[in-house]
């Protein structure tokens, strides 16, 4: 009896560790969320594929992970593949989910913690992997057939040449899409120094700093005139190939005045320097750039602008200074 009692305190501590380990790894890269129409279903049921991405350091083999339907159910979603490849497990999890009627419904998968140390994310390590996706389940639509990605996750930032990134984005109802830069859907995220052309889906990035950049794509599918689905990818762009320029805390003493403005803002102290200046909105859409020469104080005609908070960066071959205004008319 004593011996079949230490074998089960044994189990039960082995677990205990086993959850633990779990519960504070810190390895997770990125995801994808997406799913296909399960044809004969009246439009009801679909099969939901999450890819999560996690560094190889530390990985936990999970074998299935859970789906919120939107619709006050969970479903097991089973590993369908895993693969290593340059220090990343990719591991794919897909499953049907038949959904109670027509309606709009917020589906989403969530996993263990973000890797540490994400430059627009403070405190990353702390902050789970929360995938998200939007379907219209109507009587009265043709069902969205496949949305996908076809391109892989972009990894990386090439400092040579002009780079930029297509996510691949497939919709085969045929319907329009747009794209757009959202939250990671986490506390403290700042979005990162991207652009995504809207109807395209190129992304470019202007980076003035090395390190891991979080950025969220979301794609829409849009049927006359309304969104019917929307797709998430979540990925991680490390940028390592940057040289020479310091980021400065404001060595310049650079301010924008005033602030808030409502017509106009004008930059002061710019020690009649060379720079290019870029601002863009909290959805890190550029709303505006150009060339500085030579000047001190620099004014731009913001009222035309939308109320908001808005980010400026402003650099040169050799350092770099960012701040925010807001406008409030």
């Amino acid at each position: 009896m004593k011996k079949i009692f230490t074998i089960l305190l044994f189990l039960i501590l082995s677990l205990g560790i086993s959850k633990t380990s779990f519960s504070i790894n810190q390895n997770i890269k990125g995801g994808d969320i997406t799913y296909t129409y399960i044809p004969n279903t009246n439009g009801l049921s679909y099969e939901f594929s999450v890819l999560i991405l996690k560094d190889s350091i530390g990985f936990v083999s999970r074998p299935f992970i859970f789906f919120n339907g939107g619709d006050n159910s969970t479903d097991t979603l089973y590993r369908l593949w895993q693969i290593t490849n340059a220090g990343i497990v990719y591991s794919l999890y897909n499953g049907i989910h038949t959904f109670p009627g027509p309606g709009t419904y917020l589906c989403s998968a969530k996993d263990s913690f973000l890797v540490s140390n994400i430059s627009n994310i403070n405190n990353s390590g702390n902050e789970k992997l929360n995938l998200e996706c939007i379907i219209d389940v109507s009587s009265f639509l043709v069902p969205i057939d496949t949305f996908i990605f076809q391109n892989p996750q972009a990894d990386s930032f090439n400092c040579s040449g002009n780079w930029f990134y297509n996510p691949g984005a497939y919709e085969s109802s045929g319907d329009s899409l747009s794209y757009a830069l959202v939250s990671f859907n986490t506390n403290n995220y700042t979005f990162p120094p991207a652009t995504i052309n809207a109807v395209t889906g190129d992304l470019t990035m202007s980076p003035i700093s090395n390190g891991n950049y979080a950025v969220a794509i979301q794609v829409s599918a849009w049927r006359n005139g309304i969104i019917i689905g929307n797709i998430l990818r979540m990925m991680l762009v490390n940028v390592s190939c940057l040289t020479g320029i310091n980021e400065l805390s404001n060595p310049m003493n650079l301010y924008v005045y005033p602030n808030a403005a409502s017509s106009t803002i004008t930059l002061n102290n710019l020690r009649f320097g060379i720079y290019y200046l870029r601002i863009t909105d909290v959805l890190g859409n550029e709303i505006y750039h150009q060339p500085i020469n030579n000047s001190n104080n620099q004014t731009i005609d913001i009222s035309q602008w939308s109320n908001g908070v808005y980010f400026y960066q402003i650099k040169n071959d050799k350092e770099a200074l960012r701040g925010k205004f807001v406008v409030e008319k």
